[in-house]
């Protein structure tokens, strides 16, 4: 199994104090597969998500099957994605067998 966290992108707080206008924050951004072509957006709507193929909601962390990060790699993605080496152990989720 792979993980996948879609995106995310950097913004400033949009303040005029001087200490807080330098804060930065981490904000997810969306990945929506619609016919078989991939679409980022920053704040989907109800319908689009429900009208998606397979929606990643941004700052989540998904569990994908390998023809889903085969497909995610050939669109671009690749370098959001994690792939678990050994798998699940019976201490729970580390690098110690499988169960």
């Amino acid at each position: 199994m792979s993980r996948f966290s879609p995106p995310g992108r950097l913004e400033r707080w949009p303040v005029m104090h001087p200490l807080f206008g330098r804060l930065s924050i981490m904000r997810g951004v969306s990945l929506l597969k619609e016919s078989g072509v991939y679409r980022q957006t920053s704040e989907p709507l109800a319908e689009e998500i429900t009208a998606a193929e397979i929606t990643y909601l941004g700052g989540h962390v998904y569990e994908i099957t390998s023809a889903e990060a085969l497909a995610l790699m050939a669109a671009g993605y690749g370098s959001w994605l994690v792939f678990d080496v050994y798998g699940s152990g019976v201490y729970g989720a580390g690098t110690y067998g499988g169960i």
